[in-house]
């Protein structure tokens, strides 16, 4: 059978992060739109049926901006006779189901309810063609086991074990043993063994596809649009094809409208302050071409670059302000996409020697013990001192994070230690180095 596989729509959002000096319309951005384009490749790939794997509405906007496009988007299928079969997430895990009790043509179908695994058989020309498992999230929290149940799970009397099974689920996989704090966590090892031809995995926003030896996989299918720059590289819908006794295959279409990329950038052989633009614009072209090879279907629009800057320079000082003026005005296009800055990370430094500069006993010593301490990257290098600064970086972060008026870019990653000593590395080589050219330091 031929489906198309999405997962994270997070209906009622849109991708944070655009420049706004591009002037681009906010509303083509929108998730919603995404799922129109993947309904349209549905109906044109003619695929059996589409699978969702949880997040399908985002919870902060479940009831005005998300519910139309989705109910909208069930019904084009079930028009075309397209089943959708779904799981739910933590974000939708009360939303989903009652968005299927008001399905008035039973397009959409949400298995697994309530954390308990669900089975059914899907059959074509009167045969059975595939067995479909799934698991939804019971509420927001999830801690236990995804798979207590699975084998046990309730099936189809009219099931076939010829049929190749296909087993859904919302959680966090991993090829580590489970951090306490993951929702839903599988260690990727459970999942070997196990009678489904295809295991797929919504909650993880990155995309992949890790086929096994003996034909059959795991699909992480990713967030359907990326939302904020952490996001990076190709995002959309997948298309599968599975079959007995066949490998299964899986390729990711993209249709995202937003790319994200981090690019980084020396500036070590930077001498004049207009050589950092002709570099900067390199760089973008670089990104914008790579992007370009990647999108056949012509659905990008932009492709917002994380620019991280480093290397040994005497321009270190005037970058920030160099790099903030080229990312109001600078933009790359090609093929009618665009390609601008979204964000600059400075991690420039003066060309000083901290060797030299340790053995100092005064506060420009002090700074330079602290930055070789960082750059050891041992926290064992670290003075109770230092390791109590790092603690104290990492407090502020995080409640910087957690501002509410952040509230827009909630899914990004909170901020850790790894994250404080980089801003420290940061502000204490722009501290040695105004300190130093005070004093007159050699």
């Amino acid at each position: 059978m031929k489906f198309l596989c999405a997962s994270d729509l997070h209906l009622g959002r849109r991708a944070v992060g655009i420049p706004d000096h591009l002037g681009l319309d906010p509303g083509r951005f929108a998730t919603s739109a995404v799922w129109d384009l993947a309904v349209e490749l549905a109906l044109r790939e003619r695929v059996d049926l589409v699978l969702l794997a949880g997040d399908i509405v985002d919870r902060e906007n479940r009831l005005y901006e998300a519910l139309g496009p989705l109910e909208r988007g069930v019904n084009t299928l079930g028009r075309h006779g397209i089943a959708v079969y779904a799981v739910a997430g933590e974000d939708d895990f009360d939303t989903l189901r009652r968005v299927a009790d008001n399905d008035d043509g039973d397009t959409l179908t949400p298995l697994g309810r309530d954390g308990h695994w669900q089975r059914l058989t899907v059959e074509r020309d009167g045969r059975a063609a595939l067995r479909l498992a799934g698991w939804s999230a019971p509420g927001q929290r999830f801690h236990g086991s995804v798979l207590a149940g699975f084998a046990e799970g309730a099936t189809d009397e009219r099931a076939d074990a010829s049929a190749p099974l296909v087993a859904m689920f919302h959680g966090t996989v991993s090829d580590q043993p489970r951090a306490a704090t993951d929702f839903a966590a599988v260690e990727q090892k459970q999942l070997d063994g196990q009678e489904a031809s295809l295991w797929i995995a919504g909650h993880e926003h990155t995309p992949r596809f890790a086929p096994n030896d003996d034909g059959t996989g795991l699909l992480v299918p990713g967030a359907i649009c990326p939302l904020h720059a952490a996001e990076t590289g190709p995002h959309g819908v997948w298309v599968v094809e599975v079959a007995p006794e066949t490998p299964v295959s899986a390729h990711l279409v993209a249709l995202a409208p937003i790319r994200f990329e981090a690019v980084r950038v020396d500036l070590s052989d930077v001498v004049e302050p207009a050589d950092v633009e002709a570099v900067l614009i390199r760089a973008l072209h670089d990104a914008l071409a790579a992007a370009l090879r990647e999108d056949p279907h012509g659905n990008l629009l932009c492709v917002s670059c994380r620019v991280h800057l480093a290397g040994q320079t005497r321009l270190h000082g005037d970058v920030p302000t160099i790099v903030q003026d080229l990312a109001r005005t600078l933009d790359i296009q090609e093929r009618g996409v665009v390609a601008a800055i979204g964000d600059v990370v400075v991690e420039t430094r003066p060309p000083l020697d901290l060797d030299l500069l340790v053995r100092r006993p005064d506060s420009v010593g002090e700074i330079a013990r602290l930055l070789a301490a960082l750059d050891a990257d041992d926290p064992a290098e670290l003075s109770d001192a230092q390791r109590e600064l790092v603690g104290r970086g990492v407090t502020r972060l995080q409640a910087i994070h957690r501002a509410r008026v952040f509230a827009a870019v909630a899914g990004d990653r909170e901020p850790d230690a790894e994250d404080a000593k980089r801003e420290l590395r940061r502000q204490g080589w722009n501290v040695l180095a105004g300190l130093i050219q005070q004093r007159e330091v050699e």
